[in-house]
């Protein structure tokens, strides 16, 4: 409404995303053209934005779909180009930054003519109902939506132009007046976990995780993963019936819905789309994740895909040697080794063996113990300089962090000046039966905690 766009005009938008992009489109009497996406990020595919472009195209609505900014450089010039409108959606992508190449870097939203974004409780910054947001960095816009907003109104009870009634209300705004103030750390929180599944999926080529565009922030309203040989239906089933809900985002494209049936476009025009709504599968993310509900939705998944399903699955010695590659007459050496090289994923799966087998090997509380402590203390000897979400996507490892950050650096600074290798050592020689270790040992443990400390 605020752009002037005619009935008939055409708005280019992608074909994968949710229902409401091309909504409000319709039922302004334009004309929706649906565009294909990259297979990679789930954003809008450029190179079908040009072709797609007519004389009678008046916008471009891009989607940063699931939190990740489009590639809005290469966007904003084809509408330059063209002499387009480009509002972006950023209904999912509110705190993400895209750097562009001279170095400026711009919030989500702050970037075409017009930005959009959602407060649905279930966004990274949500109220307590239905609310949104617009933005622009045009002065005359800006007063213009507002007068839209509030049924056309500039000076009370005298209606300039045709509006709505679209005021969020006071008690939402509250809400977000406090939750404002968080959202970078919401935006950690979420970029933590999604480190801590990349780290777990890695090796794993029938789970294909989220790609990262270089010049944006990712904040992960949704964690997608792509899957390669797995059935859809069956895994949401399995993981369902462990209490770990997986969410399908979007199961059909635009040009398939009832609503949007449309001659120009039929089954197969838009491939990528396509396969992205047949094989996509979200995973739980929240801004509140606690480490034990990322390990918990790791681990069903690594039980049914990464090794067997788990009511066939039964681990043994000779599986674990096989398999992860330690031996059998493991220490806790292995263990630290796994965290220094960055492998959640061997980490878990030891103390996940060591942890069915006690009776054979007593040390597996210190295993444990130890796995969780240099999983949080890694993180926290980078703070404050970094985010937690910036460490765990370096460092890949177990996102324990607290939301305290005062209270973390004073506990990793107690940390620091208590004789950890002598804790470590004694520890460990009281595991195996041994008075002291060895000198060799001694120096071992000295070299590790030396790495992970610098």
């Amino acid at each position: 409404m605020a752009l002037d766009l005619k009935p008939g005009d055409e708005v280019i938008t992608p074909t994968f995303t949710f229902i409401a992009t091309a909504e409000v489109v319709a039922l302004l009497g334009l004309t929706p053209v649906v565009v294909d996406v990259d297979y990679d990020t789930f954003n809008i595919s450029l190179e079908s934005v040009r072709k797609a472009i007519t004389p009678r195209t008046k916008a471009i609505v891009p989607v940063h779909l699931f939190g990740q900014n489009a590639d809005m450089e290469t966007l904003l010039k084809l509408a330059d180009e063209y002499g387009l409108k480009v509002v972006e959606d950023a209904c999912q992508s509110i705190g993400s930054v895209y750097t562009f190449a001279d170095g400026r870097k711009v919030q989500s939203g702050c970037m075409g003519d017009i930005g959009c974004t959602s407060f649905f409780p279930s966004k990274n910054l949500g109220c307590y109902g239905d609310g949104g947001a617009i933005f622009t960095n045009n002065d005359d816009l800006a007063a213009k939506m507002r007068s839209i907003a509030n049924h056309g109104m500039v000076v009370r009870y005298h209606h300039d132009m045709i509006g709505v009634n679209s005021r969020l209300d006071s008690i939402q705004a509250a809400v977000l007046d406090v939750k404002l103030k968080y959202l970078d750390n919401y935006s950690a929180s979420r970029q933590a976990a999604a480190a801590f599944y990349d780290a777990a999926f890695a090796t794993c080529d029938q789970l294909i995780v989220p790609a990262r565009n270089p010049q944006s922030d990712h904040v992960f309203h949704q964690y997608t993963l792509k899957l390669n040989g797995v059935e859809r239906s069956a895994l949401q089933k399995y993981l369902a019936d462990r209490g770990v809900p997986a969410m399908i985002y979007y199961p059909v494209p635009l040009h398939l819905q009832k609503a949007y049936q449309d001659p120009r476009y039929k089954a197969g025009d838009f491939p990528v789309a396509e396969k992205l709504s047949e094989t996509v599968l979200s995973l739980p993310m929240l801004s509140e994740f606690l480490g034990s509900d990322l390990s918990k939705v790791a681990n069903e998944l690594d039980k049914l895909i990464l090794t067997k399903p788990a009511d066939q699955m039964r681990i043994t010695p000779e599986l674990v040697e096989a398999n992860i590659g330690i031996s059998k007459d493991f220490n806790v050496f292995e263990l630290i080794a796994a965290l220094i090289n960055r492998d959640v994923l061997k980490a878990n799966r030891i103390i996940r063996y060591f942890g069915e087998n006690k009776k054979s090997n007593p040390s597996v509380l210190v295993l444990a113990n130890l796995f969780n402590f240099f999983s949080n203390l890694m993180i926290y000897h980078y703070l404050p300089d970094k985010t937690p979400g910036v460490v765990a996507a370096e460092l890949r490892v177990n996102p324990y962090f607290v939301k305290d950050y005062q209270k973390a650096a004073q506990l990793f600074n107690a940390w620091k000046t208590m004789n950890i290798i002598s804790y470590i050592r004694e520890t460990d020689a009281r595991s195996k039966g041994i008075d002291n270790p060895g000198a060799d040992d001694f120096d071992l443990y000295k070299e590790l905690v030396f790495r992970i400390l610098h």
